[in-house]
């Protein structure tokens, strides 16, 4: 595990943030309900296996996302619970636009059933 990762990663992060925010938003996402958060906020230390954790808050709404080493590729939750949705950091938006307008998402605290 490279120790310096979190530091390595966080600017990626930050930029992809900010590209993501202005995506949404010409996609009619209002930038006033969105917030897209990173976990962990602080370095955890030398030694610690660790994953990114993201949560997108779309108004009402709130997606997860799981990130490994590599910041390729994002497992995202679907609507079972399950972290199986893989999407490249590229393709958010569209992801994330596509969940909003033709499903019905999780609602944070809210488990749904398999169908």
């Amino acid at each position: 595990m490279d120790d310096r990762r979190w530091q390595r990663d966080r600017p990626v992060l930050a930029r992809l943030r900010d590209e993501w925010t202005a995506a949404l938003t010409r996609a009619g996402i209002s930038a006033e309900t969105l917030a897209i958060e990173f976990e962990p906020a602080a370095d955890p230390g030398p030694g610690i296996l660790w994953n990114w954790w993201v949560e997108f808050s779309l108004g009402d709404v709130t997606f997860d996302a799981m990130i490994a080493d590599g910041l390729d590729t994002m497992a995202f939750e679907d609507e079972t619970g399950y972290f199986d949705d893989d999407v490249a950091p590229g393709d958010v938006p569209a992801y994330l636009a596509g969940r909003v307008r033709g499903l019905k998402p999780r609602r944070p605290g809210r488990r749904r059933r398999r169908p």
